[in-house]
Formats: structure tokens, C-alpha cells, sequence
């Protein structure tokens, strides 16, 4: 119906034209002739009918333009209510996968979600579900020093922490999120890949870097700069971008590790 009411504008303006050509004088001058005209042609013009057949092609637009704007609203209306079923049919994203643990080839060691403030972590400590890949320590290990698995405690609950109403899988257990940077990593799917590529390149810097404590010192400093962002998505992306150059040695990056010469400025 959408392409029948575009027909019938282009009839509509095409008849409007033929319409305006009705009222346009086509004689050839000619001062020789009586009339002015040549062969003294006389004016057959008939305005009276090239005056409908101008409101023809005028009302025949504003039809098709009424059936375009009438598909317009309806399809415009069925979109959200679409796209709100879709929403609500879809099963939320799965937050914890095995195969990630072996793909990076770490464990995930959850830190006590209880500490106070950023201010009072130290270079062995993230708090709040931030995650410390440490390459000697395998998903073995991990489970049975715990005895549990990321988004379950350890009396076999269900998870705890806040919920999001849309979240992507991260490195972190986006269900124990109690952080607003970390509730907006959670819900959006640029941010979360970014965060994964981030924790893959911790995973294999560690393994091969001289030194793992000064690399784990970073990246703890690192996650006291992104929780001053909060919930701005732009400044995470901005601090994971230039995180994610420093590991993969992008030009104009600042060094992974500090120098001895910058570790002796204040």
C-alpha cells in the first residue's frame, strides 16, 4: 500500500502539470499579423479545464501523500511493540562460560565483595568482584581452594549482588556488579569486549613479563582510575582503549610498566 500511495503522488504531479501547461500561451508573436500572432492564430486556451485538471492532480497528491503518513504511523507504532516482545521473549545472556576460563588460560580468583572503599585497596587487593588473573593459578585450584563457582556462594545459592535487566559476558560475574562502572561494563556490548580482550592480554602478559608483581600493582592502579568513571561510557571506553595499547604496544602508548626514572618521580 506504501508503493500505491507513492504511485499515485507521481500521477498526482504529473496531472498538476498538465494542468499549469493548460494556462501557458504557446502562439508564436509575430508583430506582422493582426492579431500579433502568427497566422494569426487564435487563443484556444481553455482555463476552465485546465483549472481542474490542476485540483485533479493537486487532490490526487494529498491521497497518496494521506496513505503514505497513514503506513508510516502504523508501521512506526508496530516497530517498538516488536521490538518490546523480542526483549521480552529473549533469555538473558549467560554471565559465567567455561570455555572462556580455557581460553585465556587463568583462573578467576573473586576478591571479597564486602571491602569499603577503593581508597583502601592495596597493590594484593581489587575490590568488588574485579577480577586478578594470575598465571600460576589454574580453574582447578580455583575450585577446590573455594569450593564454588563464579555467581554462587558457597552455601550453594543463588547469585547475589545487583541485577541488570540486560547484560553481556565480561571477564567479571556481572551478577555480583555492585559497582557503577562495573553495571555499566555489564550492559554494554562494546565495553564488555573491550574487557574481555583486556583480560585475555593480562592472562598472557603475566605469563611472560619479568615482572608479574609490578604488572599486577598496574593493573590494580588501573581499576582505581576506572572506578573514578563511574557510569560514564565514554571515559571506560577512553581508559580501555588506552589500557588495551599498552599491552599491545600501540604507537604512542605509554609503557606497560613504569621506568625506574618514573617510579622515582612523585
Amino acid at each position: 500500500m506504501a508503493a500505491l500511495g507513492s504511485g499515485l503522488m507521481v500521477v498526482g504531479v504529473l496531472t498538476a502539470l498538465v494542468g499549469i501547461g493548460g494556462f501557458v500561451d504557446t502562439r508564436k508573436v509575430d508583430r506582422r499579423f493582426k492579431t500579433g500572432y502568427k497566422n494569426n492564430e487564435t487563443d484556444n486556451r481553455n482555463f476552465g479545464r485546465a483549472g481542474k485538471i490542476l485540483l485533479y492532480g493537486i487532490g490526487i497528491c494529498i491521497v497518496g501523500g494521506a496513505i503514505n503518513s497513514f503506513f508510516d504511523t502504523n508501521s512506526g507504532s508496530a516497530a517498538p511493540t516488536i521490538a518490546q516482545s523480542q526483549a521480552a521473549s529473549a533469555p538473558e545472556p549467560v554471565q559465567a562460560v567455561a570455555s572462556e576460563a580455557d581460553a585465556t588460560g587463568a583462573g578467576m580468583v573473586k576478591l571479597d565483595p564486602n571491602d569499603a572503599q577503593p581508597s583502601q585497596q592495596s597493590s594484593d587487593a581489587i575490590s568488588s568482584n574485579e577480577r586478578v588473573l594470575n598465571a600460576d593459578v589454574n580453574p582447578a585450584d580455583t575450585s577446590a581452594q573455594g569450593g564454588s563457582t563464579p555467581g554462587s556462594d558457597s552455601t550453594g545459592a543463588g547469585p547475589t549482588g545487583t541485577s541488570q535487566s540486560q547484560s553481556f559476558l565480561t571477564s567479571f560475574d556481572c551478577r555480583r556488579a555492585t559497582h557503577d562502572d562495573e553495571a555499566a561494563i555489564c550492559g554494554d556490548a562494546g565495553l564488555a569486549a573491550m574487557d574481555r580482550q583486556l583480560s585475555q592480554l593480562y592472562s598472557s602478559a603475566m605469563k611472560t613479563i619479568s615482572d608479574p608483581r609490578a604488572l599486577k600493582q598496574s593493573e590494580a592502579d588501573w581499576v582505581l582510575t576506572r572506578r573514578m568513571c563511574n557510569s560514564d561510557v565514554d571515559c571506560l571506553r577512553h581508559l580501555y582503549g588506552e589500557r588495551i595499547g599498552q599491552f599491545l604496544g600501540s604507537l604512542g602508548s605509554k609503557p606497560l610498566l613504569a621506568t625506574d626514572a618514573q617510579a622515582g618521580n612523585p
